[in-house]
């Protein structure tokens, strides 16, 4: 990192917005964290266990980030890629669980969440043998933000925390778009401003997608209930 005795070179200027901008993303996980310490019958229950470990992974996810961007190296992007793995599997079974006695997320979490990771791994077995493979982690990124939007189109108990959930895929989308032009932005300006700006707008929608979970987390206790489309 550089020092602030002298003016940063673009490279350490570059890493050290990287840096900061992920931050966030801890901070989002911090609040998950807070709302569990608040809410021990729910979070600590069958149906709230995806929410813990997603609120988790968003710290993890932010530190890996830290790491990475502080040390880039290929073998570093595995402990970048792996906690963003997790926190894609954790969120979509936290969701399967929105709904008053649906276990759904929490079943499937194990499973769910070792595929996950296992994309990673695979990414990085394939790195490592000199042709890297990225299918399978861009399938479970798909996959989970397709899970999310469809669920984010029912009808919740909870009719605000669905509009927020929305307003969370609006931003993630924005940041996935500003992902898409983050090579030509960077042939044009000299400088990639993207990056950093796309993890404070995956930040933005992952405190949204924390507030709407925190505000429809059923009680283990609640009665059955069922997705119904809007």
């Amino acid at each position: 990192m550089f020092s602030f005795l002298q003016p940063p070179s673009a490279p350490e200027f570059q890493s050290w917005l990287n840096v900061i901008t992920s931050v966030p993303l801890i901070v989002a996980g911090a609040l998950g964290l807070r709302h569990a310490s608040h809410n021990r019958e729910e979070t600590f229950s069958a149906t709230g266990i995806p929410f813990l470990v997603f609120a988790s992974s968003l710290i993890l996810a932010g530190m890996g980030s830290i790491w990475y961007h502080c040390f880039p190296s290929p073998a570093n992007l595995l402990w970048d890629r792996l906690p963003i793995a997790l926190s894609l599997a954790s969120l979509a079974c936290a969701f399967a669980n929105v709904y008053p006695g649906s276990l759904w997320g929490s079943r499937l979490l194990g499973p769910v969440v070792a595929t996950a990771l296992a994309s990673v791994i695979f990414w990085n077995w394939t790195r490592v043998r000199g042709h890297e493979d990225l299918v399978p982690y861009a399938l479970v990124q798909v996959a989970a933000a397709l899970f999310v939007g469809y669920v984010s189109l029912m009808q919740w108990p909870d009719a605000g925390a669905s509009k927020t959930l929305r307003s969370a895929l609006a931003w993630y989308a924005g940041a996935r778009i500003l992902e898409g032009v983050q090579g030509a932005l960077y042939q044009k300006i000299g400088f990639d401003y993207a990056h950093p700006i796309k993890h404070l707008l995956i930040s933005v929608a992952c405190f949204l997608m924390v507030t709407a979970l925190a505000n429809s987390l059923p009680s283990s206790e609640a009665g059955l209930g069922t997705l119904e489309t809007e």
